[in-house]
């Protein structure tokens, strides 16, 4: 749950991008970064491999003080894609209030966004967080690619008419469907803390106020509103309750198609949106091996929570009764 500081009058919360390794999770913060307004920008920490693959995590924290209220802080996570780095994937979910799944709309990608999900699941349960519990966003990234090569609309229409999380299209690389997928989520985060803790009555601060300092943030003040109101052709964000086969999934006609923005290959690996201030050099930090599993435990302490089964439908590749790894 949210981390309040009294002393401070302080609340932290911490949102997570998940996703298999070159998904766009990174390209996503990266975005947020720039819309960010300069007087309020903070430093986007971002530490690479080699090969430009996140090896630990980024953050970007984005925060604001209430009015008449404590200091709001989000901080924004991603976890490193390869399977190889899953104890630093565990790890960085710790204490996390929702989770943006940032899925490759590749065909040749269904099998990586599935295990992802499926390793998604199990962290949040090693952590003690149930993961039908967690607010989650799905986002579809990588739409800007020739349609031979990726899901159709027509298809993750289908998948968003079998369960209950939203679902955004997108081209991260392009800023498409990044603010949306941020938004949603947000709002959906809210909702949960209200539910499970009362965190806005507490605390003196509405959804809508939440929301429209984010948007004043992040320059977009119409998603901000709309996602206060949970309407809009942009973003739809879920009902209560499960779907029918009792499978995570996307709410019905939660689909989002903001529109395709051309058809070029480009290759959206995650840290492709260029030079970022703040970068840091892995070697510099001396965060090699295990240091950066301890790196990671920014997370703010374990929080408790349900342990549940996995079931064993997915909503990623919208297949019910079939196994995490079935294309």
């Amino acid at each position: 749950m949210a981390q309040v500081d009294f002393s401070r009058r302080e609340i932290t919360i911490k949102l997570v991008y998940y996703g298999p390794a070159l998904s766009g999770k990174t390209t996503n913060l990266q975005k947020l970064h720039a819309r960010l307004v300069d007087a309020h920008r903070s430093r986007l920490l971002t530490l690479d491999t080699a090969n430009d693959r996140t090896l630990f995590f980024d953050l970007l924290p984005i925060s604001f003080v209430a009015q008449g209220g404590p200091k709001v802080v989000i901080k924004l996570f991603t976890v490193p894609g390869q399977v190889m780095h899953n104890n630093t994937r565990r790890l960085v979910l710790r204490s996390a209030d929702g989770v943006a799944f940032i899925a490759d709309s590749q065909l040749s990608e269904t099998r990586a966004n599935n295990e992802a999900y499926a390793h998604l699941r199990e962290n949040l349960r090693d952590n003690g967080l149930d993961p039908d519990a967690m607010p989650v966003v799905i986002q579809f990234n990588k739409r800007d690619l020739q349609k031979e090569l990726i899901r159709d609309e027509a298809e993750l229409a289908e998948i968003a008419q079998r369960g209950r999380e939203s679902i955004v299209t997108a081209s991260a690389i392009e800023g498409v469907g990044v603010l949306e997928t941020f938004f949603t989520l947000a709002a959906l985060t809210w909702d949960s803390l209200e539910k499970s803790t009362g965190i806005g009555s507490r605390h003196q601060i509405s959804k809508a106020d939440f929301l429209s300092e984010l948007g004043r943030r992040l320059q977009a003040p119409e998603l901000a509103r709309q996602a206060s109101q949970g309407r809009s052709g942009l973003m739809a964000l879920p009902p209560e309750g499960r779907n029918s086969m009792g499978i995570p999934g996307v709410a019905d006609g939660a689909v989002t198609v903001p529109g395709r923005v051309g058809e070029k290959a480009a290759g959206m690996a995650d840290g492709a949106g260029g030079a970022v201030p703040g970068r840091v050099d892995e070697k510099a930090t001396g965060m090699a091996g295990g240091a950066g599993e301890k790196a990671a435990g920014m997370a703010d302490g374990a929080a408790t929570g349900v342990a549940v089964a996995v079931p064993t439908g997915d909503p990623v590749s919208g297949a019910a009764g079939e196994g995490p790894c079935e294309t």
